[in-house]
């Protein structure tokens, strides 16, 4: 028996009995392909994204809002704010007659449950570029004392007040070659366009205790195209939530147990095989 074998013994014991990784030499070489293609993995999507490696703790800290409590719906004064400026925004756009539709997690919100989504801190909303960029709509945001902030990718803050509160305001183009709706300056396209046929004309939905305009139908463009492979499933993006519904608790421990649990085991064993 190899040496190298019998002394690393009953260490990741069913990747050893595997015939191609008996040896300790295969294990190795095993392991330096699977670090390639993970690096190779995140730098993809590194590129695509702007994720930085060094950014991780950062991203996962900001995923689980540790630093934010679990909204009741309805029942903070944030949420009443929040709601307040989305009524002063529908009312402009209904004055001039603008298309607009919610979107991400508020057309996820409203067609779940017809109410905001508890640990989601605003409300997105798409217009069409040239319809929100109108002296008479600025005019219209100034009466209602809104500011507005660009942050880039056609995407503004809009806000009254402080901008710890505000909506996500999405301009978006029509590209007449394939009559797409897009979101300007956005390279990476997958995520962010949809034919022009699903807000043509806008549907109708309840959010918040209004009706207000929803992609035709307003699932689809959640199914299909922000959220198609996680809509169906509803985990919180905030910790303390967890710990409000049973069955959110249970969804992250079977999350953990499937994914985490089977991740964490790979990466032991590949590290105790050098």
């Amino acid at each position: 028996m190899n040496r190298t074998d019998s002394a690393g013994s009953g260490r990741c014991t069913p990747i050893k009995k595997l015939p191609f990784l008996r040896t300790s030499f295969r294990r190795r070489i095993f392991a330096f392909f699977v670090s390639c293609i993970v690096v190779e993995l995140v730098l993809r999507y590194e590129e695509q994204e702007g994720l930085h490696v060094w950014g991780l703790p950062r991203r996962i800290y900001g995923y689980l809002r540790l630093d934010e409590p679990c909204y009741p719906p309805g029942q903070t004064q944030k949420l009443v704010k929040l709601r307040g400026m989305f009524y002063d925004f529908v009312d402009i756009a209904e004055a001039v007659k603008m298309k607009y539709w919610i979107d991400f997690g508020a057309l996820l919100g409203a067609v779940r449950t017809g109410k905001q989504i508890p640990w989601d801190w605003d409300i997105d909303i798409g217009v069409m570029r040239d319809e929100m960029e109108t002296d008479q709509v600025k005019k219209l945001l100034r009466e209602k004392r809104f500011y507005s902030a660009y942050m880039g990718a056609c995407k503004y803050w809009i806000y009254q007040g402080d901008n710890i509160t505000h909506l996500d305001v999405y301009m978006h183009l029509i590209r007449k070659e394939d009559d797409m709706v897009i979101r300007c300056e956005i390279e990476d396209i997958f995520r962010y366009q949809f034919p022009a046929k699903w807000i043509t004309p806008t549907s109708t939905i309840e959010y918040e205790g209004r009706m207000v305009q929803a992609p035709n139908p307003p699932i689809i463009l959640i199914k299909n195209v922000r959220y198609p492979y996680s809509y169906w499933v509803e985990i919180p993006q905030n910790f303390y939530c967890l710990f409000t519904k049973w069955k959110y608790f249970a969804v992250f421990v079977v999350f953990v147990l499937v994914v985490i649990l089977p991740v964490v085991t790979l990466i032991y064993c590949c590290c105790r095989m050098l």
